[in-house]
């Protein structure tokens, strides 16, 4: 009977009805299997005419691309500098060993071994677990509705920056400007106002997007070439030159060198530590799974990736933060000064005014930074530098993110006799999410923007990347586990989770994240290991 399911099942899965399998095959067991021979069969189908990059040096460099982005730039220096410098560092590089490298090392394998994005890659493990992975793939691409708008930004900032430079705005006054560009308005004072420039920009960042991604690993393999190292040598340059303003060491030390122990009680530096590994790294958004899939089995290092993608994506954050406080420190020095020169009796009132380091978030870009580089010889030099490297670090997360809905849909149409062009697909994702991204044109678009990368970046992120752990960890082929990993390994981990909660069950969530992040990726590693091993 099960045989004759799977085969009966197999003839419409080739006709594209996916749900056949979820209907009669897995009718009420979560723990039934497919069977071997049809599931071989389905992963040829899967792999038939599937693009492949044509270096792994191609496939490390566009996932770098999609780790590094603007949050590179202005959020992790922020954060640093708000938790107290180089304490913030302990909890980070604690969930970046802990959780964040396991998960993504998770992502690349299950990518790489079924050769499928996030979705039909935890449908391969069974289709009830399909959600997951549309849940992320349509998470990332929500988000990348809002990022390209931040990219509209720097475009604008980095056009303007081709004029002379008593006509550049942001220039004249960097603070007024950015309120401009960025329609930050009170709610009450809404008044539905249209912004024509980031219009124009939002046109030209998604059709660079659809350049990026209209030939598949082609043409994106081809562009991350240029796009991921030029941001860095362009970081260096930047660094390089705010090393000799005055007062750039003082950034240095209120950036890293600073130490204010008290900010680990706070339980806040461990959420905001999570949410920056997670949305840095691009975990939970189907992207890693997406580029890895375009691997070949045998010629694929999953940890050397891992290591490679997680590690770059921290050093540049760091080297980014270097960038950022220098020029930090030499307007915090320039403003001290200046505030001495007055009487003695307003001194204290404009030393007051001199609060660089506390510039949050956006505002470091956008307002900070392009300040310090006006007071600078050639500000437009700097400028076009400046901004020209935000926007390439955001377009290879924007493109990375937009993929991965393109991924989606192409597998939606494995086995089939018809099946879409990769510039058809891209060009649909493409004016999708560009009207979508019309929405924070208005006014109104900056609430938006934070309601959405709130709820959906930072707690959307942390759920989705729970029910991947426990997809893997808890449901995937538990009994495959056993015969593989060992009966007693597996018991270990399990046993493990209920004495954590017995020892303290106030910590009853936190334990649970943690060890169903550790039982899904060990688990999926030494299941991945062993299957190769065995094939």
């Amino acid at each position: 009977i099960n045989a004759e399911y799977g085969k009966q099942w197999y003839q419409r899965r080739v006709r594209g009805v996916l749900n056949y399998y979820t209907n009669y095959y897995y009718k009420s067991n979560l723990s039934v299997h497919m069977p071997a021979d049809i599931e071989a069969k389905i992963q040829d189908e899967r792999e038939k005419g599937r693009q492949t990059w044509d270096h792994p040096i191609s496939f490390i460099l566009a996932a770098v691309g999609s780790a590094v982005g603007l949050g590179n730039v202005w959020r992790f220096p922020y954060l640093v500098s708000k938790f107290g410098g180089a304490p913030f560092l302990i909890p980070y590089f604690l969930v970046l060993f802990l959780v964040g490298m396991p998960i993504l090392g998770m992502e690349l394998s299950i990518g790489t071994f079924f050769q499928a994005g996030d979705a039909d890659a935890f449908g391969s493990m069974n289709p009830r677990l399909r959600g997951i992975g549309v849940a992320s793939v349509f998470a990332g691409y929500a988000i990348t509705f809002y990022y390209c708008i931040i990219l509209t930004w720097a475009a604008v900032y980095f056009v303007e920056s081709f004029q002379a430079t008593a006509n550049i705005p942001w220039v004249i006054d960097s603070e007024a400007h950015f309120t401009n560009i960025s329609m930050d308005t009170h709610p009450d004072d809404f008044e539905g106002t249209f912004n024509w420039k980031v219009f124009v920009a939002l046109i030209v960042i998604w059709v660079l997007i659809f350049l990026c991604i209209f030939k598949g690993t082609k043409s994106t393999g081809w562009v991350v070439k240029f796009t991921v190292p030029l941001p860095l040598l362009i970081l260096v340059v930047l660094i390089i030159r705010a090393a000799f303003l005055e007062g750039s060491g003082e950034g240095l030390k209120e950036y890293l060198i600073k130490w204010d122990a008290d900010t680990l009680s706070d339980p806040t530096i461990w959420s905001e530590a999570i949410g920056q590994v997670f949305f840095s790294l691009g975990v939970c958004m189907g992207v890693m799974t997406t580029y890895s899939s375009h691997n070949k089995k045998a010629k694929t290092n999953v940890p050397m990736c891992e290591k490679a993608i997680s590690l770059s994506d921290t050093g540049i954050a760091l080297l980014g933060g270097f960038a950022v406080y220098e020029m930090l420190g030499y307007m915090q020095n320039k403003c001290e000064v200046a505030a001495r020169l007055v009487s003695s009796e307003l001194v204290t009132a404009e030393l007051a005014k001199c609060d660089y380091y506390n510039t949050k978030s956006m505002g470091l870009a956008f307002i900070a930074y392009p300040e310090g580089i006006s007071t600078l010889e050639a500000p437009q030099f700097w400028g076009i530098l400046f901004f020209g490297c935000l926007i390439m670090l955001g377009i290879d997360s924007a493109f990375s993110l937009v993929e991965v809905m393109a991924t989606f849909m192409k597998d939606c149409w494995i086995g089939l006799k018809y099946r879409p062009s990769n510039w058809l697909v891209a060009l649909i994702c493409c004016v999708v999410g560009f009207l979508a991204g019309m929405l924070y044109v208005f006014d109104s678009g900056m609430v938006m923007l934070d309601i959405v990368d709130r709820y959906i970046n930072m707690w959307g992120m942390i759920l989705v990347g729970l029910l991947e752990c426990f997809a893997v960890g808890w449901v995937y082929k538990i009994d495959n586990q056993y015969e593989k990993v060992g009966r007693r390994s597996v018991l270990i981990y399990n046993i493990g989770f209920f004495i954590a909660c017995w020892w303290d069950p106030s910590s009853a969530s936190s334990s649970l994240w943690g060890i169903m992040v550790w039982q899904g990726t060990q688990r999926w590693e030494l299941d991945l290991l062993c299957s190769l091993l065995s094939g």
